[in-house]
């Protein structure tokens, strides 16, 4: 019990049974038969946790209940009569038997009790695997194979004499490896698994297509070098498809006509085309071999990312096409061909872009708010006659030239200008275009395209509960701006201009893109009503506060210790019975009003709105003075109200507008005396 845990078994049970004090506590033995029963599977010859020294210990036991103990160990199988069972089974059965032994090793190779009778069931499993030949599987034998070194250390270290029996397996592993590895190089054209099937059957059933296999070894080697050239594998892959239709024949005869076929094209090819063709071939068309259309752009064009990777194919593809040309010349012809073929691959590449941009400006024009007034020009219906131009040549004729792409490219960016390209690769077109049913909300919906609104639309997300609608503000001011300032209130005259507004937005890089997305993951419908909503019954509220402020309401401004000290709540509240409003607040709940009720309702409450406007200057007015200096003792002044730099001014809502433009003029007045008088002690120390 107190025995570490990472102490195997069997372990535990070897430093018992030869220990001098265990052997004399008897009262102990029932515990460990029991202990060794359940856990007899531990103590296995195959558990593969053996080692020599536990074996040699093993051999020179004496205890009176060691035989009990070696019932649990030995769990040498027995061999089976295997004759009347099938090809699986007996498989099976055998391969089992020989994993048994490579798993006791270690037992073939020390001395002990057991080590005759493994030598007994390994000299049996010998005869067997020899005896049943016939009914073994192909996988048996690639089994047989793969463990060959393992299965002659074993019969190095038996007890009974096997080489014979060994040899005549090796004549066996021999015969399946020539087999082998023919096999394996004709699955490598035509794939069919034969692995459960009995390997004798296998060399029976197929005896001449195995003959013929044979015969064509050489030139199957042959083919797998050329396999490297992807030209010669389209070849191939083109021939295969043909022959898939044919059917009630043997599999080598399929496999014979495409081998036929793929060399006979290959070779044609090589007698009849020159270098000269090749290179042809590769700039004026993308049919390389009439025949079989053979797309040879395609292949290339999936070699663009990589900066040598079309040379290096050209030069790869030429050493199997024309070896007899020094390494020399064929790199300057891949050089050459290079060239030419990246100016083709990134014209093509800036051609699609201008498609896009298409797309994605028409596409604006139709929920922009100005579309009436955006017209068609004639830069704009010159580049869009080219582009349709070459949408129908593409679609029409796959062969269009390095000029034709070039001319296209130039006049749309002499129209438009650059930056398509660009556009496209950080997936500003795709957005776009995705996006577009959420950004026309964006152009048209009153709570984005209005400042105002949009300011209230933003504060009311930043208090949502819901974490997820929080983090749309950010996303929503920067992509509802920019789209606002360059697009929707921009004053675009026509397509030219809207499409250059349209690449102008690459500035704001790939983080734009994502915020797009962002944006457009979320309903804006949704989130608009919401808005509504919320402002609605936050507009009641304000209200209602505003109207109880016209008769209980005070304005309360900073003392002169508030605002030195940096107290930006105390520069000016609304109290309102209980209820502090900060200067925020107040303007938030103005606003909200204004916005959002009748010009009925507004005139009760007109004179706190005017009082905020006179409150805000004399605020600022008397920050201004305190900060620059500016002092007063107690003061009792009709205009000013009772105060001194400790007690903050306080004004009730109830009073008339005169009392706090007066107010407002004598803290003007005061700052710009204690401003005078400053200045004129500052010259008086110049």
């Amino acid at each position: 019990k107190d025995a570490p845990e990472n102490i195997p078994f069997h372990s535990k049970v070897i430093e018992l049974v030869s220990s001098n004090a265990f052997a004399k506590a008897k009262p102990f033995h029932p515990y460990l038969i029991e202990s060794a029963e359940k856990g007899r599977q531990e103590l296995w010859l195959n558990n593969r946790k053996w080692k020599s020294e536990e074996i040699g210990i093993y051999s020179n036991i004496n205890w009176e209940l060691w035989p009990q103990i070696l019932e649990k160990i030995n769990n040498i199988p027995k061999i089976e009569d295997l004759d009347k069972n099938g090809v699986r089974p007996v498989s099976k059965a055998l391969c089992l038997s020989l994993r048994y032994c490579f798993e006791c090793r270690l037992w073939f190779k020390q001395k002990s009790s057991v080590q005759p009778q493994l030598s007994t069931f390994f000299n049996k499993l010998l005869t067997q695997l020899i005896a049943k030949n016939r009914l073994l599987s192909i996988s048996v034998h690639k089994y047989i194979m793969s463990y060959w070194e393992d299965i002659k250390d074993i019969s190095s270290h038996c007890l009974m004499d096997v080489k014979s029996l060994v040899r005549e397996l090796e004549k066996n592993v021999d015969e399946y490896r020539q087999f082998s590895e023919l096999i394996d190089m004709f699955k490598k054209f035509r794939n069919k698994s034969l692995r459960k099937q009995r390997f004798l059957k296998v060399k029976e059933d197929y005896k001449d297509e195995l003959q013929l296999l044979k015969s064509y070894e050489q030139k199957m080697k042959i083919t797998l070098e050329r396999s490297e050239s992807l030209m010669f594998n389209e070849i191939w892959e083109k021939c295969n498809a043909q022959c898939t239709s044919i059917r009630d024949q043997p599999p080598l005869f399929i496999f014979n006509k495409v081998f036929n076929d793929v060399n006979r094209t290959w070779e044609d090819f090589k007698q009849v085309h020159s270098i000269a063709f090749f290179i042809l071939a590769l700039l004026k068309t993308n049919i390389f071999c009439p025949q079989f259309n053979l797309d040879l752009k395609r292949i290339l064009i999936s070699y663009s990312k990589d900066p040598n990777g079309i040379k290096q194919y050209l030069i790869d593809e030429m050493k199997h096409l024309f070896p007899e040309h020094s390494e020399e010349r064929r790199q300057q012809i891949a050089s050459d061909l290079e060239e030419k073929l990246k100016t083709e691959i990134d014209l093509r590449e800036k051609f699609q872009p201008w498609i896009e941009l298409k797309k994605v400006t028409e596409q604006m024009k139709e929920y922009h708010p100005r579309k009436d007034k955006i017209n068609e020009d004639e830069k704009w219906k010159e580049c869009v006659k080219v582009l349709v131009q070459m949408e129908e040549l593409t679609r029409t004729n796959e062969d269009i030239s390095i000029e034709q792409i070039s001319q296209c490219c130039n006049a749309c960016t002499t129209y438009i200008g650059e930056g398509a390209k660009s556009c496209m690769a950080i997936g500003l077109f795709d957005v776009l275009n995705r996006c577009k049913d959420q950004l026309k909300i964006l152009a048209e919906n009153q709570n984005f395209n209005d400042e105002t609104h949009f300011e209230n639309t933003l504060n009311v997300l930043s208090k949502s509960k819901h974490q997820d609608i929080q983090d749309l503000v950010t996303s929503l001011r920067h992509v509802n701006s920019t789209m606002q300032e360059t697009l929707w209130k921009c004053p675009l005259e026509d397509m030219t201009s809207l499409a250059k507004a349209i690449l102008k937005l690459y500035s704001n890089g790939q983080e734009f893109v994502k915020k797009i997305k962002k944006c457009c993951d979320m309903d804006l419908n949704t989130i608009s009503t919401l808005v509504k909503e919320a402002d609605k019954l936050r507009t009641e509220e304000s209200l209602k506060q505003l109207k109880n402020a016209m008769g209980a309401g005070e304005w309360q401004f900073a003392s002169c210790e508030d605002v030195l000290k940096g107290k930006k709540e105390k520069q000016l509240n609304l109290k309102i019975n209980d209820t502090v409003w900060s200067y925020e607040e107040i303007g938030e709940s103005i606003d909200r009003v204004l916005l959002g009720v009748e010009k009925q309702e507004l005139k009760e409450i007109e004179s706190i709105i005017q009082q905020f406007e006179g409150c805000k200057e004399i605020s600022s007015y008397q920050i201004a003075f305190w900060k620059k200096g500016g002092r007063i003792d107690i003061e009792n002044n009709e205009k000013g109200g009772i105060q001194n730099d400790d007690k903050p001014l306080k004004l009730p809502v109830h009073s008339k507008i005169d009392e706090f433009e007066d107010c407002k003029k004598l803290w003007k007045q005061r700052s710009m005396e204690w401003k005078k008088q400053s200045l004129n002690y500052f010259c008086f120390n110049q």
